[in-house]
């Protein structure tokens, strides 16, 4: 929570008719709730999926960050990346490839 009282969290709800967990990273602020963004779906350009997301958090001026991780060309290779959610606009700040074959 930051000193404006907004604030930022991860969630896990229920997606779909089959039941797959999803997470999502959501925003309160100025009494209203946004997705800022959620898995699976494609954060990540040119990823077929997101997994993961996770770790918000909100500074006084209302910028959220939070990383994701996504398969990457649908192999054991796996990206982490932090965003920046910042004047209603994601932007990707780093990525960092994990090979998952150790």
């Amino acid at each position: 929570m930051n000193n404006n009282g907004d604030f930022v969290f991860q969630a896990t709800f229920v997606r779909d008719s089959k039941g797959s967990n999803s997470f999502g990273v959501l925003l309160f602020s100025n009494g209203k709730l946004k997705l800022l963004a959620s898995s699976p779906s494609s954060l990540l350009a040119g990823d077929t999926e997101s997994i993961q997301v996770s770790a918000p958090d909100i500074n006084d001026n209302g910028t959220v960050v939070f990383s994701g991780i996504s398969l990457a060309n649908k192999g054991n290779n796996f990206k982490q990346q932090i965003f920046k959610f910042e004047n209603n606009e994601m932007q990707p700040i780093q990525v960092v490839r994990l090979n998952a074959e150790g």
